[in-house]
């Protein structure tokens, strides 16, 4: 089944690994590719230390679980690069038509405005990191691990709109979970599944099986400036002193918090 689509991504493995995965599946007729932000690392010495700690985690669990993807298997006049904030460019509207896709895939992107969403309006779905509306804003797969709740990581597919994150919901997801897991291997984990997920919910949706549901308002609202080294080192005690174990032990909590599967 060939859907022709553009992917708006970032330019780190985890995008490249995405890219890669719908790419089996659907018509992928380009990528804009955005660099991504990268976060200050300031403050004393052990503050530093432990935040770098924590991205080269990151990044060194990425490498794992994403390494088959180091480089996008596109042709290179199917990818444009483009720097943090230029998405939503007349040069990058431009080049999308040109592409002339049925579907907008977003994954990592800045917020899309006005002029793409027009131009394919119920046709813009954004993979968004996080079990909306439980948790919103931004690290919504950081600070469930920071409060103690692993059964609230996941991943929620939904139509894109003018408001952030806001869309109906077309599809979730939560990782498998092992009890050897840290951060980075659950929110790789979240990628993974939340890729699989975008791939069978687009051929559902083309045919029609899937109904568009309302995102219920509430949840915790976090913001990028709300990030800190105390949370990382909060999340990094709640796995030492048996978080995972403990979730395991009790899966059943994952129902005190229904999703749309």
């Amino acid at each position: 089944m060939d859907f022709p689509i553009v992917i708006i991504t970032g330019d780190q493995l985890r995008h490249n690994y995405f890219v890669d995965q719908l790419n089996v599946h659907f018509d992928v007729r380009g990528v804009v590719s955005e660099s991504i932000y990268q976060p200050k690392i300031e403050g004393e010495p052990d503050d530093i230390s432990d935040l770098r700690r924590h991205f080269e985690e990151r990044e060194q669990a990425e490498r794992r679980y994403f390494a088959s993807s180091e480089q996008m298997t596109l042709p290179h006049n199917w990818l444009l690069r483009v720097p943090k904030g230029e998405t939503n460019s007349d040069h990058v509207f431009n080049w999308i038509m040109d592409k002339d896709p049925h579907y907008l895939v977003l994954y990592g992107s800045s917020i899309i405005r006005e002029s793409l969403l027009n131009a394919f309006e119920h046709r813009t779905i954004n993979m968004h990191l996080g079990l909306s509306p439980y948790y919103r804003g931004s690290g919504t797969n950081f600070w469930p691990l920071v409060n103690g709740e692993p059964e609230l990581v996941g991943v929620t597919i939904h139509l894109a709109t003018l408001d952030v994150d806001a869309g109906a919901i077309l599809k979730q997801v939560r990782p498998e979970i092992s009890a050897d897991d840290r951060n980075h291997d659950i929110g790789c984990k979240a990628i993974i599944a939340g890729t699989e997920a975008m791939i069978t919910m687009i051929k559902d949706f083309t045919a029609g099986k899937i109904k568009p549901q309302p995102q219920p308002e509430g949840g915790r609202l976090y913001k990028r400036a709300d990030f800190n080294v105390e949370a990382v080192r909060q999340m990094w005690r709640n796995f030492d002193e048996g978080m995972i174990e403990a979730y395991l032990a009790e899966p059943e909590r994952a129902d005190r918090y229904p999703i749309i599967e």
